[in-house]
């Protein structure tokens, strides 16, 4: 199977959460920023960290922002955000019972 244009692009694009700790939240930590980049998995890595080093006390994490599931209905792959809550998605069930 090939891969259109968009989706070649899609898979070169990852997203970086950049976490602070913060004992407030019951997960101990909360998202301070958001960066979405087009470059391999170790560039965006690197980046994260090179964005990290200026913060204190801060992690960070890497996502493939766009990822193949299967349409439950159709069972034809799309492509679809990696923060997509389930009742949005057309891969879960709660899609279509709403």
């Amino acid at each position: 199977m090939k891969m259109t244009e968009a989706e070649q692009h899609n898979d070169s694009l990852y997203t970086i959460h950049i976490y602070k700790t913060d004992r407030r939240r019951k997960a101990g930590k909360r998202l301070i920023k958001t960066s979405e980049v087009v470059a391999t998995k170790d560039l965006a890595e690197s980046i994260g960290q090179t964005q990290m080093e200026t913060l204190k006390g801060c992690d960070f994490k890497v996502w493939k922002t766009y990822l193949v599931k299967t349409n439950l209905m159709t069972k034809l792959p799309f492509q679809e955000r990696f923060d997509t809550p389930n009742y949005c998605s057309p891969s879960c069930e709660s899609y279509f019972t709403m």
